[in-house]
């Protein structure tokens, strides 16, 4: 037999084990489909002989007995009704996957960088996973809660011994630390795209070398807008009023230095902060005193 002749019998064979998978394949999908239909039609046989059994209960006790029937005859839509709604939600749940893997709670990104055919076949690695996800999630949404219901300072904790009073503060401490960093780097990158006009990087070693010289803010807020004053002749229109260029570049100068200083608790204790690698500074209570004694 020739060289061509031996490709064309391998191509064809190759080409029959794939239609021979093709009707494996098929097959396995018309009885997953006539197993669904079965079992659709025995609920329905169900239903139907539950109200022929108990007609007289379900007269009696109208609301019950139709709220049962409903659900037996509806099973098999409600099925469907969810497979679909699982459909139509993969890439909205794919984009969350990918969010929350990029989130800053998540410490260990090399646990979900595992190739997908490991993750699949371990049942060990897979829940890992999932498990590892769950709480990364569950951090996000912790997060969400402290910044919506602590904006302001915490007068107490009360608390029996050993009930968690300084791992609540400690957690509390680092919580609001991303939340006013990332508030921080926000500003800092809107005030730059608003004042485009200006070279942001000498400002911030401008900034830099002055906080090393004197940390009052007033101070170096004056220096920048001596130097850049001419640059800072207008508004910025947010579709709500009218900001003076000079007022955001005194609000990116205090947040540029809130950056520098990296500390952003104050406690009347020593607290210990592993995002800024810093203690807390101390709290002055003559701040909180209305009047003097």
């Amino acid at each position: 037999m020739s060289t061509e002749n031996q490709i064309k019998k391998a191509i064809y064979e190759i080409y029959q084990w794939y239609l021979a998978q093709t009707e494996i394949i098929r097959v396995a999908l018309l009885i997953i489909v006539i197993v669904l239909a079965g079992f659709s039609l025995i609920h329905i046989l169900k239903a139907f002989v539950y109200v022929a059994v108990n007609f007289p209960v379900a007269i009696r006790n109208t609301a019950s007995g139709l709220k049962k029937l409903f659900r037996l005859i509806s099973w098999p839509f409600r099925l469907i009704f969810k497979i679909l709604k699982w459909i139509i939600k993969i890439p909205s749940r794919i984009k969350h996957y990918f969010e929350v893997k990029k989130s800053k709670f998540n410490v260990y990104p090399e646990r979900f960088i595992i190739p997908f055919w490991r993750r699949l076949l371990s049942f060990t690695i897979r829940r890992e996973s999932r498990t590892r996800f769950k709480c990364i999630e569950q951090a996000i949404s912790t997060q969400e809660r402290i910044d919506n219901n602590f904006n302001t300072y915490h007068i107490m904790l009360e608390a029996k011994v050993g009930g968690g009073k300084t791992l609540l503060t400690t957690l509390l401490s680092k919580s609001k630390t991303f939340s006013l960093t990332d508030k921080i780097d926000e500003k800092t990158k809107n005030t730059e795209k608003i004042l485009y006009f200006i070279d942001f990087e000498q400002v911030k070693l401008i900034i830099e070398s002055k906080y090393k010289e004197d940390t009052y803010i007033p101070t170096i807020t004056d220096f920048i807008l001596e130097k850049y004053g001419d640059y800072l002749v207008g508004n910025f229109n947010n579709y709500l009023r009218d900001v003076p260029y000079v007022k955001l570049m005194e609000d990116y100068i205090v947040a540029y230095c809130a950056k520098l200083r990296n500390n952003y608790v104050i406690s009347n204790y020593t607290v210990y902060n592993n995002i800024t690698k810093n203690f807390n500074y101390e709290l002055d209570e003559s701040l909180f005193m209305i009047k003097d004694p």
